[in-house]
């Protein structure tokens, strides 16, 4: 259900700072093109990677219950930082987070 999100990130992150009640638009849009699909890109070649590694270990007939949890943090970590480039890189959200609640 992610994968629309990041080819539309401009978007997304735009409901995010309505979401998380902050004051302004998402305005860094080049940035949002380029890493939206990179974060698709990773999302997709990591669960892939996680799948591919996990199936050679059953038919190796050696222990593979943890590679789906380590594939899903390490493509998670790194989807999370492609997503975060753009966000940090705006000026709403880093305002946002500089300005005290209440």
């Amino acid at each position: 259900s992610s994968l629309p999100g990041f080819f539309n990130l401009a978007a997304t992150l735009d409901q995010s700072l309505e979401i998380m009640g902050l004051e302004g638009e998402f305005t860094n849009f080049a940035a949002a093109r380029v890493w939206g699909p990179v974060a698709a890109a990773v999302l997709i070649v990591g669960y892939a990677l996680t799948v591919w590694l996990a199936v050679r270990r059953v038919k190796a007939r050696r222990a593979a219950w943890w590679v789906p949890l380590v594939g899903f943090v390490v493509t998670t970590a790194i989807v999370s930082v492609c997503i975060s480039v753009p966000m940090f890189g705006d000026p709403a959200f880093l305002q946002g987070l500089n300005t005290p609640a209440g």
